[in-house]
């Protein structure tokens, strides 16, 4: 008999815990010499959701199962069969970041996010690239963000390229360049990039005491958005001059209105979630469950373990030349 979901879930919550690196990073399959690096940002709690099982409940499969897919659906996304009948199992390192609980983010008693979100980044680039790690093995970084994650993922890219210009050691300029150099491919999903109006309608709705901190924080960043998408873009493509993408993005969208968590709309419109990108594709959920894949068939992810492999591949050949 399987155990009663709370459960489960206290169960998957202390495992978690103990693959805590540092205040805001977390690994969800710990990998010492991995042949690619993947970080999750989650966005919006969805309703009951703890705020310390974020970073891996945002993730976890579709229906009644609480298991983490990029624990138990990434390996298997990454095998490939070869030549002679046996299988190559790319071994990815898979990290989650959490920000819910950061103080940066407490509401001021009027609704609006107390200090400034770069403050955030700055706190993800330490914990991320400096203790962590990401980007320094000389395999492939891929990032997957949810709805206000996908807008902290380009903030926190184009800060990585800021703090490269400006180092003021050798090994941190090393160690941001290596990360630029690593990263290879983004993944959005139901990312308001030209925001959304259910968000807002849905902050006027709350009581400043009650607003959630991210709905705060996805609020304020809003009046950035164009601003960002602009940067973001014009980092991405490598400048008016390039012919080549620094990095892939693509973009998974919600086909289907979100009854929860205070929304009963479609929450990112087909228009806001699509942005410049490589890839664009419907997923048939609402704005919580279109990352929460059921099993290895779901599009969705068949789509990231494709495109994962593609690049692995094309980055093996380049090291043999």
């Amino acid at each position: 008999m399987s155990p009663p979901k709370a459960d489960k879930i206290e169960e998957q919550a202390k495992k978690f815990a103990k693959r805590r690196l540092n205040d805001h990073v977390y690994q969800l399959l710990p990998e010492n010499n991995p042949d690619l690096e993947v970080v999750f940002v989650h966005g919006l709690l969805r309703q009951g959701m703890n705020r310390r099982d974020a970073v891996w409940r945002t993730w976890k499969m579709s229906g009644d199962s609480d298991d983490c897919w990029p624990e138990i659906l990434l390996p298997q996304l990454l095998q490939k069969p070869t030549w002679d009948g046996n299988v190559t199992q790319y071994k990815p390192r898979v990290l989650s970041v959490a920000y819910e609980n950061n103080p940066d983010l407490g509401p001021d008693g009027t609704g609006n996010v107390a200090s400034d979100p770069y403050l955030i980044i700055e706190n993800l680039i330490h914990d991320l690239i400096i203790d962590a790690g990401v980007g320094q093995k000389g395999v492939p970084v891929f990032f997957v963000g949810h709805d206000l994650g996908g807008i902290l993922i380009k903030q926190f890219v184009l800060k990585v390229e800021d703090e490269a210009a400006k180092a003021d050691t050798d090994v941190k300029k090393r160690k941001f360049n290596n990360f630029l150099e690593n990263l290879k491919s983004v993944f959005f999903f139901c990312t308001p990039h030209y925001g959304a109006e259910a968000f807002d309608d849905l902050a006027a709705r709350l009581d400043p005491k009650d607003a959630n901190q991210m709905l705060c924080l996805m609020t304020m960043l809003y009046n950035k958005t164009s601003r960002i998408n602009m940067e973001f873009q014009d980092y991405r493509r490598g400048g008016p001059e390039s012919r080549l993408s620094r990095f892939s993005t693509h973009v998974f969208y919600a086909a289907h209105e979100t009854h929860e968590g205070g929304f009963h709309a479609l929450v990112v419109p087909e228009g806001s979630g699509r942005s410049d990108a490589d890839t664009f594709f419907s997923v048939r959920a609402n704005h919580f469950t279109a990352c929460q894949p059921k099993d290895l068939s779901s599009s969705q992810v068949k789509l990231i373990g494709l495109r994962m492999k593609s690049i692995l591949k094309r980055t093996s050949r380049e090291q043999w030349r």
